[in-house]
């Protein structure tokens, strides 16, 4: 996987493209972490594959989550997350 960082990416986002298009996974950091992996959209999959590889998703979320609670004002938890 290629790493490249976000000023660069602006500037070579069409080849960026074709790579990715190419097969490539291309991450895009901004001050060295990474914030975004572009990869190809699996077209050919069929339906189902999708279907699956979502509901996997969904589920590597719940366990992700479990345990996971937020304590106090949701208001102010919104507002400490928007500073």
């Amino acid at each position: 996987m290629r790493g490249i960082a976000i000023y660069e990416a602006k500037a070579r986002f069409s080849e960026l493209l074709a790579a990715v298009q190419a097969g490539e996974e291309v991450e895009i950091t901004k001050h060295g972490k990474p914030i975004v992996r572009m990869v190809a959209v699996e077209a050919d999959a069929p339906l189902n594959d999708r279907k699956e590889r979502v509901t996997e998703a969904f589920e590597q979320l719940r366990e992700m989550r479990q345990g996971f609670t937020l304590d106090g004002d949701i208001k102010e938890i919104i507002a400490e997350g928007r500073r």
